[in-house]
């Protein structure tokens, strides 16, 4: 693709049939996005179904009429209650590990990323997850649009560019460029205090904010963003990437870059003319997040566990985890799945349904995966009563979070519990009441996803595949993968994809 301009036309029959960009359709019956690279376009829309582009033009998108999906393939369903699509679809990627902080977590410093986003957006909100129990910690940021994944120098890979021009200005009287994130209007703002297992969730304002076409022709566009932390030391708000987020590495488009500078002014927030950072992507990204008005209505996805929710030490880059794929294969399919990690490793099902609760009360969300119960307790499995009183224990909480959700008109799935280590559970009788758990799960009528089934090795008691182990208590990334194609064909199966 080589013609960068965002194009505006009033109707589909007026752009070219050899269109290569990226194009807007606007008038009173309906909205519509159009992609093409000079021989073939997609489209997506919402509007009146009369309105809907012929099979040649519509490609692989879809059409929002009311509360009817129509697909490339002509079908349609009808989107009703807790599976309905949204166009405010939120991310973030990575979960918080049981270790976290350290010198990239420190005040006086700002933290630089560069995200893929799983749809084309009209505005932005960010979001901050302060971990921290400091409540003198103050946080200011900006964000960008830009087209480039990877650039010529360290520096480059930190300035918005669209067109292959460079865009450093602030607030500049234009779409491009770097804009400021307000917190109730006010530039900054101070996050009262959190914990690192349970943290304070603060929203900004939305941010009028256009995304811009890939320079690769990747179907996912870009957002940049620098968020300075200053004041008291806020050394649990970063999340550990542990393979690192090299520069090259892109999952489908869905890039995940993340570096850090020290900046005890600001400047790298106030004067971003001046003040372009000269490092390169590092392996660790501060906990925020971004809730996108997306123009394709899509679906906004979280994922509640502990570290077999979270994934980050078993997958080989820190980041790819089971909802982290699951949302990508749909995200290919047309429908924008923004993901956000709820996993926090080394937790109790106690703490990590807490910060759940945090991240559900003002981050919109359409569908949430549960874990259903934790080896991390509240209490152990060691023996047949503890066992019991945990799954009890568990189970009431799963219930509660159920209920959480969908007082947010958002549907849950609930998966099984997948074998633990026999440090953990030692004894088949402990085995089997986690069994016993797992088939009232199955037989609940939730949605749920059977995890156990595709990583049991089928012994007595029950223990994870040695070919699918990373250890005792986590699979592996093939066992991941495994896990993430029941999820991914559960959402499929939800939404009639």
């Amino acid at each position: 693709m080589t013609d960068r301009t965002v194009s505006v036309y009033t109707s589909l029959e007026e752009v070219p049939s050899d269109f290569d960009g990226f194009a807007r359709i606007k008038n009173d019956n309906y909205r519509a996005t159009v992609e093409g690279n000079g021989t073939s376009r997609v489209v997506h829309g919402s509007g009146p179904l009369s309105d809907r582009p012929s099979a040649a033009d519509f490609g692989v998108g879809t059409w929002l009429s009311g509360t009817v999906l129509s697909k490339s393939d002509g079908s349609s369903w009808e989107s009703t209650g807790s599976n309905k699509l949204s166009n405010e679809v939120a991310i973030k990627y990575t979960g918080l590990n049981a270790v976290v902080g350290g010198t990239s977590g420190a005040t006086n410093k700002t933290h630089l990323l560069k995200l893929g986003v799983p749809g084309h957006f009209t505005g932005v909100r960010m979001v901050i997850y302060h971990h921290s129990t400091s409540a003198d910690t103050t946080y200011k940021a900006i964000v960008a649009t830009t087209e480039n994944v990877t650039r010529a120098t360290a520096a480059q890979i930190w300035e918005p560019t669209v067109g292959g021009v460079v865009y450093n200005e602030l607030d500049a009287a234009d779409s491009l460029g770097w804009k400021s994130v307000t917190f109730a209007g006010a530039s900054s703002v101070t996050a009262a205090a959190g914990t690192p297992a349970r943290p304070t969730v603060t929203v900004s304002d939305r941010i009028p904010l256009q995304s811009v076409p890939r320079s690769d022709g990747n179907q996912f566009p870009l957002i940049m963003a620098r968020v300075n932390i200053s004041g008291a030391t806020a050394e649990a708000t970063t999340a550990s990437i542990s393979g690192g987020a090299d520069v090259n590495v892109d999952n489908g488009g869905i890039v995940i870059q993340g570096s850090l500078i020290d900046d005890a002014t600001g400047g790298f927030i106030t004067n971003t003319v001046g003040n372009t950072p000269n490092v390169l992507v590092g392996s660790r990204l501060i906990t925020v997040g971004f809730i996108f008005d997306t123009v394709v209505p899509g679906i906004s996805f979280c994922t509640i566990g502990d570290s077999l929710t979270q994934n980050s030490t078993a997958i080989a880059n820190g980041w790819k985890s089971l909802g982290f794929i699951a949302a990508l294969a749909i995200s290919k399919l047309g429908i924008p799945c923004g993901f956000s990690n709820l996993g926090s490793a080394s937790r109790t099902m106690t703490d990590f349904t807490a910060s759940a609760k945090a991240h559900l009360a003002v981050v919109p969300t359409n569908l949430a995966l549960l874990q259903g119960l934790s080896p991390n307790g509240p209490v152990g499995f060691t023996t047949d009563a503890f066992a019991r009183q945990s799954v009890l224990l568990q189970a009431s909480m799963v219930s509660d979070l159920t209920s959480v959700v969908a007082g947010k008109n958002a549907a849950s799935i609930v998966s099984t519990s997948i074998p633990m280590a026999a440090a953990t559970l030692p004894n088949a009788s402990q085995d089997a009441i986690r069994t016993a758990y797992n088939n009232t799960i199955l037989d609940s009528g939730r949605n749920v996803v059977d995890f156990n089934a595709v990583v049991t090795d089928g012994a007595t008691p029950e223990r994870i595949r040695t070919d699918l182990q990373f250890d005792a208590t986590h699979d592996n990334e093939a066992g991941i993968v495994l896990r993430a194609a029941v999820l991914t064909n559960k959402i499929k199966s939800m939404y009639g994809l």
